[in-house]
């Protein structure tokens, strides 16, 4: 325990001393996250993950008018960049989504029968 506070006290004592350094590092990392990184390293990324181009991507996003697949929230309103969303058995991309649509999809396990459960629940329910 003593050896927490011990360490606790050092890392406030070092954001203290270097406060300038530490804010303009912190700076280049937040340019350098992944809805600021490079064109040519997403392009890359895009087709290692999915076999699209950076410009099918782009495409993509303006045949959806900027807006999530499913909720339908605009990119500008996102931190980060659309998801691709895509078929884990046979790779076909399917569209765009929001982290958060993404995510709901994966945690149903792109299952069309659950899906179905969970909106009778909510329609039950709500």
């Amino acid at each position: 325990m003593r050896d927490k506070i011990k360490v606790a006290a050092n890392n406030k004592a070092y954001k203290a001393k270097h406060k300038k350094r530490l804010a303009i590092r912190n700076k280049e990392l937040k340019q350098n996250t992944k809805y600021h990184r490079k064109d040519s390293y997403v392009d890359k990324q895009l087709q290692r993950k999915y076999g699209i181009t950076l410009e099918q991507y782009n495409t993509m996003l303006e045949q959806q008018g900027y807006e999530c697949g499913i909720c339908g929230i605009h990119q500008d309103d996102l931190k980060r960049r659309m998801c691709v969303d895509h078929n884990h058995t046979t790779n076909i991309v399917r569209g765009l989504l929001c982290d958060r649509c993404n995510m709901a999809l994966g945690h149903l396990s792109d299952d069309i029968d659950t899906l179905k459960n969970a909106i009778n629940y909510l329609n039950e329910r709500c």
